[in-house]
């Protein structure tokens, strides 16, 4: 993969001849701009990933930044055109799915996301805790003690 991004620049006004010049070219005047078959003006100048530059097209001789295009007043008050050349792509990670079989692409873990060599963990079931058998014994004597009891009150019997 290039390090550089394909910037092109265009002149879409009337003009015979167009040069772009700018931080690129330590504004050397180095790059004409080419008329297509549509009759535009152009020409392909690499950039590095990120990079920022400031140019400005002279136009039959004269000086000129392009409106259309973005545009900053520098330190001496002259507007010069700014472009700055987007982030390099990144390239997917290829992993091997086994012997032969075909590589399959993975999309890349943004380095915002941490990776760790943690394992997952299923959330713990909630139950009651286990009891003694001498205290389920115990409670079962106590209910069945208490059924009976109620049994007796509403029968009657528990009144004198």
């Amino acid at each position: 993969m290039s390090d550089l991004y394909a910037h092109q620049f265009t002149w879409a006004g009337q003009a015979e001849s167009v040069i772009a010049t700018g931080s690129f070219d330590e504004w050397k005047s180095t790059l004409p701009l080419t008329r297509n078959n549509e009759g535009k003006l152009s020409a392909t100048l690499p950039i590095k990933y990120g990079e920022k530059i400031t140019f400005k097209y002279i136009v039959d001789g004269s000086w000129q930044h392009n409106p259309d295009e973005p545009f900053e007043s520098d330190a001496s008050g002259n507007i010069n055109n700014v472009f700055t050349a987007p982030e390099a792509p990144v390239a997917p990670v290829v992993i091997p799915t086994g012997e032969g079989q075909e590589k399959q692409p993975v999309l890349p873990v943004p380095e915002s996301i941490a990776t760790t060599d943690a394992v997952a963990v299923s959330p713990a079931v909630i139950s009651e805790p286990a009891t003694a058998p001498a205290a389920e014994e115990k409670k079962e004597e106590e209910s069945a003690g208490l059924i009976a009891g109620a049994s007796e009150f509403s029968s009657g019997v528990g009144f004198r």
